[in-house]
């Protein structure tokens, strides 16, 4: 048993050594190689900070010192998994990578977008739009175009345009239900359940008959307006009355945590060696 941990700890330790070592996420665009003017890459962030507003894909733009003798497509995956470039369960991230040294360009597709972004769209783009401009040295004129380039297939990819009428409409409906909701919940439901059981059934029905006529206004299908009505008469009657009244107990004070940072991270999309390589 002792020999087989001490041959699982070796495998492990080789194996840590083996392992490319990946530089920090620290924005949109991590410029290790240092191939881009202060203004380009401000300009960059900018625009790949819009893309993933507009459409929720995450577009990252590195350069590299060294590929540390790796070769820059199984490099490119393995960054693109490490940082978690793209939103979770929609793996649409993008990673264009350029490795000066090693004179290696690539573009990292994720699962989710390999088929919007190619194999073969995304060697075109390396091909003649790209590399051209780093044959004349033009590294950070490459990058933008290139970027832009990656943009412009893009920019039918938003989550509104591939959206279904029949999925927005739900979702319409969704968030006039959940704001009708809130505002019973604060406005009339304290009142309601505060009195006795015997006496919420007239302001309950009133209160549903209220919530009817909204949802019928603001959206005219009557199956959801009485849908509505019973849901909310369910909520305001049945809820059992509170000793202590509506906002009474002990209860803890619980609150949504996030990071102080507000910085850049990956939404943990996932890679799996789609896109395409070129060199110069």
């Amino acid at each position: 048993m002792r020999k087989l941990l001490g041959f699982l700890v070796l495998l492990a330790a080789l194996w840590a050594l083996a392992a490319p070592t990946f530089p920090a996420l620290t924005g949109r665009v991590v410029d290790e190689a240092h191939l881009l003017p202060a203004h380009d890459k401000e300009r960059l962030e900018h625009k790949l900070a819009a893309l993933e507003h507009n459409t929720t894909i995450q577009f990252v733009v590195v350069t590299l010192p060294t590929l540390q003798g790796y070769d820059i497509a199984d490099y490119g995956y393995q960054l693109g998994r490490h940082w978690g470039i793209g939103q979770k369960g929609k793996d649409n991230g993008i990673l264009l990578i350029v490795a000066p040294k090693e004179r290696k360009v690539r573009l990292e597709v994720g699962y989710g977008l390999e088929g919007v972004i190619t194999d073969y769209e995304a060697d075109r783009i390396i091909r003649d739009v790209i590399v051209p401009r780093f044959k004349k040295g033009d590294y950070a004129g490459g990058i933008m175009a290139g970027v832009d380039a990656v943009m412009a297939k893009l920019s039918p990819v938003s989550e509104s345009s591939t959206l279904s009428k029949e999925s927005k409409s739900i979702q319409k409906v969704g968030s006039l239900l959940f704001w009708a909701a809130g505002m019973f919940t604060f406005w009339a439901l304290p009142f309601i359940i505060a009195l006795p059981t015997y006496k919420k059934l007239v302001p309950s029905l009133m209160l549903a008959g209220v919530a009817g006529v909204i949802v019928w206004m603001m959206v005219p299908l009557f199956s959801l307006a009485a849908l509505s009505a019973l849901l909310v008469f369910a909520a305001a009657f049945l809820i059992p009355t509170s000793k202590g009244g509506f906002f009474g107990g002990s209860s803890g004070g619980g609150s949504f945590g996030g990071s102080s940072g507000g910085g850049f991270s990956g939404g943990g999309g996932s890679f799996g060696g789609g896109g395409a390589s070129g060199s110069w």
